[in-house]
C-alpha cells in the first residue's frame, strides 16, 4: 500500500517539479516503489495458489498487468491531448493515491485464502 502511494505521490508531483534532478529522484523513487510493489503482489500470488497452477497464476497476472500497460498507456496519451501532459500526470497520481487508500481500508487485502478454507482453519 505504501509502495503504491509513493509510485501515485511521485507521479503526481512531476508537474510541479522545477528541476531535472528534483524529477530524477521522484522517478526513480516511483519506479523503486512499483518494482517492490510487483515483488510482493508476486510473492504473494505464489504463496496463495495451489502449487499445481502457480506458474499458470503468475503468467496469467503478468499478462494482465502487461494488457494494462498497453491500454493505460494509449488512455494516458488520449488524457495528455485533452488535458495537458501535467493534468494527465496529477489525475494518475490522484487515482492511485485514492487506489492505494482503499487498499488500506480493505480488512486483509493481501489475503486470498477462499473463505471456505478459513472457515475449516477457525
Amino acid at each position: 500500500m505504501v509502495c503504491l502511494a509513493v509510485a501515485a505521490c511521485a507521479l503526481g508531483l512531476l508537474p510541479a517539479v522545477p528541476w531535472l534532478a528534483l524529477a530524477v529522484v521522484l522517478r526513480a523513487a516511483g519506479g523503486w516503489a512499483w518494482n517492490v510493489l510487483n515483488i510482493i503482489l508476486l510473492n504473494v500470488l505464489h504463496e496463495g495458489a495451489p502449487s499445481h497452477l502457480q506458474g499458470r497464476v503468475i503468467g496469467f497476472t503478468r499478462s494482465g498487468q502487461d494488457i494494462c500497460f498497453i491500454v493505460f498507456t494509449a488512455l494516458a496519451g488520449t488524457a495528455a491531448t485533452l488535458i495537458g501532459t501535467a493534468g494527465a500526470l496529477v489525475t494518475g497520481g490522484v487515482l492511485g493515491v485514492l487506489a492505494s487508500v482503499a487498499l488500506a481500508l480493505t480488512a486483509h487485502p493481501f489475503d486470498w485464502t477462499p473463505a471456505r478454507r478459513k472457515a475449516a482453519v477457525r
